[in-house]
């Protein structure tokens, strides 16, 4: 019998085989689970009625994809989900005139279904093609949003547009001729046996389609989470399961693409998620800290649910980048390690909420202070990443657009993170921010990144990083910012109060003793 090393401040010796075998137990179990969730995700691309079909090359969108692709992204924009996408796409066009009867159009305005006089979400081709009522108001609406780009059109104008967008690319979609011929070769079996390089990197997208890896480790990011909550030691077991499934989805999507998955925001967060959650684990390799993993996981868990539910024009269809992006050098070193640093900036506000609410609830002075370490450490690291990020950000700059530094709207906010988080440790290591400082700090200095990640491309729209910009979300990021903005100021008012209370006290015995 030996003293348990993983517990050394065990008051009784435990067996380390015994340990061992608990955890050799815990990987089987993994693995089992693991084992389950492919073969569940993998069923449907071994069963599949049409392999050869969906793995058939077509172009679209600047590139050559699979046409299991080509049919997600269409039948998902026309109808609003991809359920069944490439039986969908070949009934369509097969049979043209029953596509434009069947009510597949998506409609998701309530206000424009009761201007079309429809009670479900959807409306066929047909339909609106003998709607002069809707042509009418949406040519009005397409007119003024022409003359002036900048005009807020209302949700019903929005919708007609968005809906004319829809028959138009439904009708393409029909007359595609290409398809057409591909479709009749396959039904003539005609269709060639792929054997090339290129064959089979169709083969490994419609693979990474049908299984969708990021959403499997969502899943154990989660599973992590909750097992992490109960036992810690088994808790980073999954938590190490789930990055390496996070690795391997990285890695077959970059085989797909051919460039770093950093060129939009889906990208930037199954990124986000990945670091944040290897700079846990190799922040518990040094601290042992359960609440370092429990951030990992968190941070990884939200960043990939984010990544799976945001709109597909966001970054999750694969399309082709711009020029400026194909420099795989530069974009490796520049952008990779700037959306490093947000990963470890997130842990940090992780860490840092988890403070402010220790102190709301009055926990212990030790407890705090050893979070506070962790909380500096996390921002030390972002401190680094952000700073050579920036530095090589200009190195880019000089070989993409000769000069080094142009004052553009990424580089300036890139440089506001740089400066606000250098400010905060500065604080607090000449002592003039304590522990809650810091926390607070690290919350609101959160802000700064968002603004950078998102506000950037999706609020201010201009600059050289044009080929980042986007639209929409702008409800929920403010949201999520006045939450964090609230929570920081209630628990300052509690911490004031907590304060003055415990100086009364100190000053009652005093005043006891001169009476």
């Amino acid at each position: 019998m030996r003293r348990c090393l993983v517990h050394k401040n065990h008051p009784h010796p435990c067996p380390l085989p015994a340990y061992r075998e608990r955890v050799k137990e815990l990987l089987r179990a993994s693995i089992k689970i693991l084992l389950f969730v492919f073969v569940l995700r993998t069923l449907p691309v071994l069963a599949a009625d049409l392999p050869r079909l969906a793995e058939q090359p077509i172009f679209d969108h600047g590139r050559v994809k699979p046409v299991d692709t080509f049919a997600r992204e269409n039948v998902r924009a026309i109808t609003g989900h991809s359920t069944d996408a490439l039986t969908r796409l070949v009934q369509w066009v097969e049979n043209p005139q029953g596509a434009r009867a069947e009510q597949a159009l998506y409609v998701p305005v309530i206000a424009l279904r009761e201007r079309l006089g429809i009670a479900s979400d959807h409306i066929s081709a047909d339909q609106l093609r003998g709607d002069d009522d809707f042509r009418i108001f949406s040519a009005e609406a397409i007119r003024r949003k022409a003359q002036d780009k900048d005009l807020s059109l209302t949700a019903i104008e929005q919708g007609a547009i968005d809906l004319r967008d829809r028959l138009e690319a439904f009708n393409e979609l029909l007359s595609n001729a290409e398809l057409r011929g591909i479709v009749g070769r396959w039904r003539s079996n005609q269709l060639p046996i792929g054997g090339t390089d290129a064959s089979r990197m169709l083969r490994w997208e419609v693979f990474y389609n049908r299984v969708a890896p990021f959403e499997i480790a969502c899943a154990v990011y989660l599973l992590a989470l909750m097992v992490t909550i109960v036992r810690k030691d088994f808790g980073v077991v999954i938590l190490t399961v789930a990055v390496l499934i996070h690795i391997a989805a990285i890695v077959l999507r970059c085989s797909i693409t051919g460039w770093a998955p950093v060129t939009n925001i889906y990208e930037t967060l199954v990124w986000v998620g990945l670091i944040s959650s290897i700079l846990s684990l190799g922040m518990y390799a040094v601290y042992r800290a359960q609440l370092i993993v429990i951030t990992g996981a968190v941070i990884a868990a939200i960043a990939t649910i984010l990544a799976s539910t945001i709109p597909p024009q966001f970054g999750s269809e694969i399309r082709a980048i711009p020029p400026v992006l194909r420099s795989n050098f530069w974009l490796s070193l520049h952008v990779l390690t700037i959306v490093s640093s947000y990963a470890a900036f997130a842990v940090g506000m992780a860490i840092g909420n988890v403070i402010l609410g220790q102190y709301a609830k009055r926990s212990s002075p030790d407890r705090i202070a050893h979070n506070a370490n962790l909380l500096d450490r996390a921002i030390q690291v972002g401190v680094v990443l952000v700073a050579a990020g920036t530095i090589l950000g200009g190195l880019w700059a000089d070989v993409s657009w000769g000069r080094f530094w142009g004052w553009d709207p990424k580089e300036v906010w890139a440089l506001i993170i740089l400066l606000t988080y250098l400010a905060l440790l500065h604080a607090r290591h000449a002592r003039w921010l304590g522990s809650f400082g810091m926390a607070a700090g690290s919350v609101l200095a959160w802000t700064t990144v968002i603004m950078s990640w998102y506000g950037v491309n999706f609020l201010l729209g201009t600059g050289l990083h044009s080929y980042g910009f986007g639209s929409g979300g702008q409800t929920y990021v403010f949201a999520y910012l006045i939450c964090q903005w609230i929570f920081v100021a209630v628990v300052w008012m509690i911490h004031r109060r907590n304060n003055k209370l415990a100086a009364c006290l100190n000053r009652q015995p005093q005043l006891t003793t001169t009476n």
